[in-house]
């Protein structure tokens, strides 16, 4: 499932190869990625403009346009953006394409069909309306250790919930465990100050890293926890086999020997 890293990945991209170029056509092969907005107000709003700006709070990517509206992106559990030129074949999982005056198309390739498009005039009233908290790389060392005090749950949950901190899966939130140390089963508040302001460096550390990388498993760490999830592995740091349970409804994965 795209997490923060990847949707930064995107965004990056977008930054890159998808701005300043005026868009001609709006295709949307399937019309149930449309949340909230109808293909012709979609194509109303984008036809002859271009896209000007990126942003990202937690999982969504926003692109503003040379108009008023701003482009909102979710990529759901298996969605990528895909940029590039008219010689790429149609995917026949792409749920939004943007043909370009250029003769390039940025499209919204998404597989199991979860993520959606949708267009709104205010971010921040978007992000509030839909209850997401700051975005996990916005939040300071003092703002984390105020979140975790508050906490009722365990700190894999705390760092998971997404009107808490915007960004953080299964994956990445058992990542920043194992390299803070820090049992992800622990209550939040139970955290002393050295271990909340060791959270949140790796807290940093783990999301920089995978996004500079392109969120890409094969060019992380080799002594990263995700590198070996699989109940009985050797931890990577101190050899114990690690333990596969079930935490906030999902398969959480740590080590027994130096998670504490």
């Amino acid at each position: 499932m795209p997490e923060l890293p990847d949707v930064e990945a995107f965004r990056r991209h977008l930054e890159r190869a998808g701005l300043h170029r005026r868009i001609e056509h709006v295709r949307v092969p399937d019309p149930t990625a449309l949340q909230e907005v109808t293909r012709q107000r979609l194509a109303r709003s984008l036809v002859g403009e271009s896209l000007e700006g990126t942003g990202r709070r937690g999982k969504h990517l926003f692109a503003s346009t040379t108009g008023a509206a701003t482009l909102v992106l979710h990529f759901g559990m298996t969605g990528y953006l895909a940029i590039d030129g008219r010689s790429r074949p149609t995917d026949p999982h792409e749920r939004l394409r943007l043909e370009l005056a250029d003769g390039g198309r940025l499209c919204l390739v998404d597989q199991r069909r979860l993520g959606f498009v949708t267009l709104t005039e205010d971010v921040a009233g978007y992000c509030s309306a839909r209850g997401l908290g700051q975005d996990a790389l916005d939040v300071t060392s003092q703002d984390l250790r105020r979140l975790l005090a508050r906490g009722r749950g365990g700190v894999k949950s705390l760092l998971m919930d997404q009107s808490v901190l915007a960004g953080v899966g299964n994956i990445y939130s058992d990542e920043i465990c194992f390299q803070a140390r820090i049992d992800p089963h622990r209550a939040a508040s139970s955290l002393d100050d050295n271990e909340a302001r060791r959270l949140h460096r790796q807290l940093r550390r783990v999301l920089l890293t995978a996004a500079d990388r392109d969120a890409d498993p094969e060019r992380f760490p080799r002594g990263w926890l995700l590198v070996h999830r699989e109940d009985g592995a050797a931890c990577p740091r101190c050899g114990t086999p690690l333990r596969k349970v079930r935490l906030v409804g999902r398969g959480a994965f740590w080590c027994p020997g130096c998670q504490h």
